[in-house]
């Protein structure tokens, strides 16, 4: 057995305050916070060379849960939905009027217990 596991993070409200001290060298610090919205569901799929099983067997087997969800405590083939918040800092480059660069760092907090850490690089364009 093969488990596919997917998360959705949505991040319906979020504050961002920007540091405009700078704005002559073209830097922009700032800080974010806001709520999250978690989806996280699980999947057992059977593995591409895995035998294939009569239906017998199967019933006289375990009750079909991958050992590593068990020892997350992630329900098998259903979703949990779950609340949290973010908490960022990045810095905003300006090369020109019309392009920038944004560096962002946040931390994702999950259920009180889960703990995501993302990096990013983008580049923006203004008008």
């Amino acid at each position: 057995m093969r488990t596919r596991l997917r998360l959705l993070d949505v991040s319906p409200f979020a504050l961002k305050y920007t540091l405009t001290g700078l704005d002559r060298a073209r830097l922009r610090p700032y800080v974010t916070a806001g709520v999250d919205v978690s989806l996280v569901t699980t999947e057992e799929q059977p593995a591409e060379d895995a035998p294939v099983l009569d239906p017998a067997d199967i019933a006289l087997s375990a009750p079909g849960r991958a050992p590593e969800l068990d020892a997350r405590g992630i329900p098998s083939g259903e979703g949990s939905l779950a609340l949290g918040g973010h908490a960022g800092a990045g810095l905003e480059i300006r090369f020109s009027r019309g392009l920038s660069l944004n560096l962002d760092y946040r931390l994702t907090r999950v259920d009180g217990s889960h703990t995501l850490y993302v990096a990013s690089a983008v580049l923006g364009m203004h008008w």
